[in-house]
């Protein structure tokens, strides 16, 4: 009878711990609680350049500023539940969002070994061009 009690509580200890383990899979983590950041596959000048290139057609004149946006990296490094946390104007916002979500696959974070979901938040600004400069 001792046994099979030892035995029960056992696995309802090992049961809740494996438990505990499966609900942080799901977890959003954010950026000061993971081991290594989640990262843009080629770089952050890189990730610039290519949010840049995604708005190019926005016309500064009418949106101008800086916007955040916000998503979430899954563990397979494809980008979830993009959102407009500061906005400029709403074709930007449009835009913006439809560039995150072409976005190609991230390296996703990493806690305790582990990959998981993680929170990125970005600015992106709008601004003016300046023109090119005539040397002759």
């Amino acid at each position: 009878m001792r046994k099979f009690i030892f035995l029960t509580g056992f696995l309802i200890i090992v049961t809740c711990l494996n438990a505990q383990d499966t609900a942080d899979y799901h977890r959003v983590y954010q950026s000061y609680e993971v081991d290594s950041l989640p990262a843009f596959p080629y770089g952050n000048d890189s990730l610039y350049a290519y949010l840049r290139s995604g708005l190019k057609d926005i016309n500064p004149s009418e949106c101008l500023g800086t916007m955040m946006v916000s998503f979430v990296v899954e563990i397979d490094g494809s980008v979830t539940e993009a959102r407009i946390v500061r906005s400029v104007c709403p074709l930007a916002d449009k835009r913006l969002l439809e560039v995150v979500y072409e976005m190609p696959t991230w390296k996703p974070a990493m806690f305790k070994g582990r990959k998981v979901k993680s929170q990125v938040n970005i600015p992106v600004k709008v601004y003016f061009s300046p023109p090119p400069e005539n040397k002759q």
